[in-house]
């Protein structure tokens, strides 16, 4: 993922995380899977849960398809229960797609879908840096320039004082 995308997307996969585990039996598991899929990146997350009824669930999936024509967010909001809301917001800022159904235990699997668009804008974001770091690499190193103020015998080999390497304009990485 690009660096601008990744508070997004961990907050958005945290948001449907902890939704999991509340309405999951804290003596059962919350499944995450991860798989390359022809259009980006698949994470599932399966809870054990107590499931949602067909209605909601129609319901929730039209707000996370498109949050702002969906009345179920200001419900969601009104009642203290934003996550989702949260979820659909940011899944859109990015085009990624969130859905929801029910799974084999009887609760909800969320499915999201990181376009492979996102995908690509890291590794580009990647590249570039990889690049920058092997030009700095490559780039020849600057002999130490001396300061005029620097007496010649606090440099010459003879007086032993001080070498001029102690002298040169180094970057210390310190803003």
């Amino acid at each position: 993922l690009p660096g601008y995308a990744v508070a997004s997307v961990t907050h958005l996969l945290a948001e449907l995380l902890e939704n999991a585990t509340a309405f999951s039996n804290p003596s059962t598991r919350v499944d995450v899977s991860a798989s390359l899929i022809p259009v980006g990146l698949l994470v599932e997350i399966d809870d054990k849960g107590v499931g949602m009824e067909p209605e909601i669930l129609a319901e929730m999936n039209a707000l996370l398809a498109d949050h702002e024509s969906s009345d179920a967010g200001a419900r969601l909001i009104s009642a203290g229960q934003n996550g989702l809301f949260v979820v659909a917001s940011l899944a859109r800022r990015y085009g990624i797609t969130v859905q929801l159904r029910q799974n084999m235990y009887g609760g909800i699997q969320a499915a999201v879908v990181v376009p492979h668009a996102l995908l690509e804008a890291g590794h580009l974001e990647v590249a570039e840096l990889q690049r920058r770091i092997a030009r700095r690499q490559a780039a020849p190193t600057p002999a130490p320039r001396l300061s005029a103020a620097t007496p010649a015998s606090q440099t010459s080999p003879v007086a032993g004082a001080r070498s001029a390497v102690a002298h040169a304009s180094m970057p210390t990485g310190q803003p």
